[in-house]
């Protein structure tokens, strides 16, 4: 279920080690350059290679980050990053991509090998192909961590997993400090929706898809440690029915960023209406963007 260049408004400076950006618009950039020192490149997962920017009428429109039709259930991003160092508020956030749903990984938050007592708020959704998935998972503890003080998020492969019991998740430190945010509401619009290039869809995407490209900018980007988007696909306004249909990864020191919603082939109306909400590593939300609908 994981993290590109429209046209730049600015520039982007590359090396092997690090990266700068002015005034660009990017799609979930931690999926799509995991070795971005922004975005806290995690040496013990091996990532997975990248197809080159297709240079194509769209080339925001990049190829998934897995073109695999049956690939397990695996990590697509931990927050906190691993080895990073956290406010004694942190909320752990955990980000799987494959073919499978949450049953197929378990997660936990361990001090010294035991279970710190928390409550988890899980989901998954379709993302761009019927053997697709995300999932996130908001581990929520009940009681501030320790100060000063190491802690393990387990992501452990369960029974239905084709690799049981190997547990795949990370460790990171506390501080001493509590992280607040003090946030106005996300600015969210569509640039636009559009049919799929299909020199960038892979053999397990939908065929003859459309796409709606939204940007979002927050006004508090995080400074220490990666922050995420939540869009919410709304149903119906009057009733709030919603459902959440993306979790978009955001580097530190950036605020404003550019994805995607493919739509299954078929299911292209109702038109779409979306809503975004950007949290922190403390579970910190801010007040919601207003809600957009796209309209002919």
């Amino acid at each position: 279920m994981n993290m590109m260049l429209l046209w730049f408004h600015g520039c982007l400076v590359g090396s092997d080690q690090e990266f700068a950006v002015i005034d660009q618009r990017l799609e979930d950039i931690c999926d799509r350059v995991p070795d971005a020192q922004n975005c806290q490149p995690e040496p013990e997962i091996e990532e997975e290679g990248f197809e080159p920017i297709p240079q194509d009428d769209d080339p925001e429109d990049f190829p998934p980050e897995d073109t695999s039709c049956d690939s397990e259930m695996r990590i697509r991003k931990l927050l906190p990053t691993y080895n990073a160092i956290a406010p004694i508020n942190t909320k752990p956030i955990v980000l799987t991509i494959g073919n499978g749903d949450e049953t197929h990984m378990a997660v936990d938050l361990k001090k010294d090998g035991q279970s710190v007592p928390h409550t988890q708020d899980i989901t998954c959704y379709i993302h761009e192909g019927d053997e697709e998935f995300h999932c996130t998972y908001l581990i929520e503890p009940l009681e501030d961590l320790e100060p000063n003080t190491d802690y393990y998020v387990s992501v452990l492969n369960t029974e239905i997993h084709p690799n049981p019991g190997m547990d795949s998740g990370g460790w990171f430190r506390t501080s001493s400090s509590r992280l607040t945010m003090d946030a106005v509401a996300p600015d969210t619009f569509f640039e636009g929706y559009f049919d799929r290039e299909p020199t960038a869809v892979q053999e397990c995407d939908w065929k003859n898809a459309k796409k709606y490209e939204i940007t979002t900018t927050v006004d508090q980007p995080t400074r220490d440690n990666l922050s995420i988007i939540q869009v919410y696909e709304v149903h119906d306004q009057a009733t709030g029915d919603e459902s959440l249909m993306h979790s978009i990864i955001l580097p530190t020191e950036l605020a404003s960023t550019n994805y995607r919603q493919v739509i299954r082939p078929g299911e292209e109306y109702p038109l779409r209406c979306f809503r975004a909400v950007h949290r922190d590593i403390a579970g910190n939300e801010s007040p919601s963007s207003e809600t957009i609908c796209w309209e002919e």
